[in-house]
């Protein structure tokens, strides 16, 4: 997606399933977030109207003439051989790379459909329109975060974005995680819930909490900060938020994030000889018969660098917690299948992890090198204690 001027839309009614996969393709309009969302509210989604036999989503439902982004089809590598992207409508309007990296071209309504083989997905709708939507465009951000709100659509998110503003909370998580207090179990085993709920086309990632009710709304063109957030957003769309650079020398200086810049999107390797005070993740490569590719990013929080600030606007220093997650399968697409959907968040530089339950407060056991009675980054001492099984079971 490009920082250029651009809205969201349509609103895709609630999707209710297992969570769903998907393959990395690439790696009428009004001048208020909340006009737009009541815009949105009333429009219509073909996944209702018609049988598919995968899910297209995008970003934006909306964007404006020099916009671009990728769309993304929920398929495995391996399925994905033969895609294709169709114009149902507006052919002119648009024009999109076989990897699904759409651009805007000129105003009016882009209808566009992936196939493959035999398959056909759902038709996803595209307005597109003029530059001047964004009524955050040339905002002071010390006005804007003096009266701070969460974004409250995915239209609104988007806006943000455009001009280098959050979406989520703009508080500075603690290192520790803060468990719900009614965390679901069965037995004296930690559930992990299973259920994923979208909106508008895949844009919008309906959060739950411990009961299964949806607690907040986390949008995939927004901005984020706090470990539940990032953490939510991460296992909902396997990429990065916009505030996000995966180089871990980006400057707060240059960056229109400022303060809120995050960096780093690497490889993690779980090469647990080179490194014995690593406890051992599910299924990672770099250890013995492991299978899938690990990534990592970081978490800013209170305990980072020096004066306990990642990021004082000027640099940054990254201090030590982290989330490291599953991102490809062995065949190479992004993880398409539940039980390798895999999240951690580590406050101590690997040496200890708690696994992300999908849900606000759900953290699992942790365990590794502390957690054993061992100290921090010594090969000495006890073995890092093992990952702790949980239970899969849809709370929604």
């Amino acid at each position: 997606m490009k920082r250029t001027k651009g809205v969201l839309l349509a609103v895709l009614p609630l999707l209710l399933s297992s969570c769903s996969y998907f393959l990395d393709l690439d790696s009428s309009s009004s001048s208020s977030p909340s006009s737009l969302e009541e815009s949105s509210s009333s429009a219509s989604s073909s996944l209702e109207d018609e049988e598919s036999s995968f899910e297209l989503r995008t970003p934006s439902p909306v964007a404006v003439v020099g916009d671009s982004f990728n769309l993304r089809a929920v398929l495995s590598a391996a399925e994905a051989k033969t895609l294709s992207y169709v114009a149902i409508e507006g052919d002119d309007l648009f024009d999109i790379t076989s990897k699904g990296y759409f651009t805007a071209l000129k105003e009016g309504t882009a209808v566009i459909e992936a196939r493959t083989g035999d398959d056909v997905s759902n038709q996803v709708t595209i307005e597109i329109v003029s530059e001047d939507e964004n009524p955050y465009q040339g905002i002071d951000a010390d006005a804007f975060y003096d009266t701070y709100v969460p974004a409250t659509s995915a239209a609104d998110a988007y806006f943000r974005s455009l001009e280098g503003l959050l979406s989520g909370d703009i508080e500075v998580p603690d290192k520790e995680t803060v468990k719900a207090a009614n965390q679901p179990m069965e037995g004296t085993t930690y559930v992990k819930n299973s259920t994923c709920l979208y909106e508008d086309e895949g844009a919008t990632y309906c959060l739950l909490d411990a009961e299964g009710n949806v607690y907040e709304k986390i949008y995939r063109s927004g901005a984020y900060i706090t470990l539940e957030e990032v953490a939510a957003y991460i296992y909902a769309f396997q990429e990065l938020p916009p505030n996000y650079d995966a180089d871990k020398n980006a400057s707060p200086r240059t960056s229109m994030w400022g303060e809120y810049l995050r960096v780093n999107h690497s490889h993690f390797k779980g090469d647990t000889s080179r490194y014995p005070y690593e406890p051992e993740l599910p299924h990672i490569d770099g250890c013995p018969g492991g299978y899938l590719t690990y990534y990592e990013l970081d978490i800013g929080t209170t305990a980072s660098g020096y004066s306990g600030l990642y990021n004082d606007g000027y640099r940054i220093s990254r201090g030590a917690a982290r989330i490291v997650y599953a991102r490809y399968e062995e065949d190479g697409s992004l993880v398409h299948s539940s039980e390798n959907h895999y999240l951690f968040y580590t406050y101590n530089h690997y040496n200890d992890f708690e696994e992300y339950l999908n849900y606000f407060g759900g953290w699992g056991v942790r365990f590794g090198k502390v957690t054993a009675g061992g100290e921090e980054d010594s090969s000495f001492g006890p073995e890092p204690t093992p990952y702790v099984d949980v239970v899969e079971k849809a709370l929604a």
